[in-house]
């Protein structure tokens, strides 16, 4: 219980353990996670001991294999926290790699903003079936000090990034009462949506943004994909009066930022920051008119 303040017992369980199952990987919650309250530094550990194995042959077998392409440059793995690490550290505390895509997502869009003199941004990383969202205030990453994980918390300093269930295949309908949803259900890749024309019948994030003018059929995937399929298949299914609600609910009304905790939750005007997208293009199925600061 209190391991952070006396490790002994710790440390000679390990000894222990070695000698028994030589070879066998550990986490130590002293080392994981030194600081009070047993319940969060038992489930940031067994976290760090569960995905252990698997990161650390993963690690060593890139390494190796760089090392046989005749790569001399030691190997570096993006944190949580959007910093690098060297790869021995990196297998040796795996925990402190979670949600390390989406951060390096953050980091590149802060560069990209930097490079063009934007102080202040909101960057989304907009994929398939969720968007990540990050705010960038004077050209520093909002940070966190734990983050969610199939509702467990892990307390390890995190690029603050919330996900919602809004990307490009997410699949748009009314609620009961009549409110706008989108997701958590998905057209994925197959059938895709409905504007795609391979298919799918429900209206998507990516329909409604073919059918509002954000995405031009004749520049998506060169031309080769909506070109035939984005007119009467897409405006049916996605009427004009769900087209409307969803520009009502994301372009007019501004964007509250999803927080952990009541006291870190924040307004943030879109009108006040540069709208960066990263990943795989998908900022055509974006507002225009959010793209940059309009004051």
């Amino acid at each position: 219980m209190f391991s952070f303040v006396n490790p002994d017992h710790e440390r000679r369980a390990k000894a222990l353990i070695a000698e028994s199952h030589p070879g066998l990987m550990l986490s130590l919650s002293h080392e994981v996670d030194p600081a009070f309250r047993e319940y969060e530094r038992t489930v940031v550990t067994a976290f760090d001991a569960y995905v252990k194995p698997v990161v650390d042959n993963y690690l060593a077998r890139l390494e190796g294999g760089l090392g046989e392409a005749g790569v001399t440059a030691p190997l570096q793995v993006m944190q949580s926290r959007g910093g690098l690490t060297v790869a021995p550290i990196a297998r040796e505390r795996p925990v402190r790699l979670f949600l390390s895509g989406p951060a390096a997502g953050v980091i590149g869009g802060r560069i990209a903003g930097a490079s063009a003199g934007a102080d202040d941004l909101i960057t989304i990383d907009v994929g398939g079936t969720s968007a990540d969202i990050a705010l960038i205030s004077r050209r520093k990453p909002m940070l966190r000090p734990e983050g969610l994980v199939a509702g467990y918390p892990i307390r390890v300093a995190m690029v603050d990034v919330n996900t919602i269930g809004a990307g490009g295949g997410s699949i748009a309908h009314l609620d009961v009462s009549g409110g706008l949803r989108v997701g958590p259900q998905s057209a994925g890749s197959d059938p895709g949506p409905a504007c795609y024309g391979l298919g799918g019948t429900e209206a998507t994030v990516t329909d409604a943004s073919v059918v509002l003018g954000y995405l031009d059929p004749g520049f998506f995937a060169g031309g080769k994909l909506l070109a035939t399929a984005a007119g009467d298949n897409t405006t049916r299914i996605w009427d004009a009066a769900m087209s409307a609600s969803c520009h009502q609910q994301t372009s007019v009304r501004g964007v509250r930022m999803p927080c952990l905790a009541p006291w870190r939750c924040r307004e943030v005007s879109p009108s006040q920051h540069h709208l960066l997208v990263h990943h795989q293009g998908q900022e055509k199925t974006l507002p225009r008119q959010l793209l940059r600061p309009s004051g």
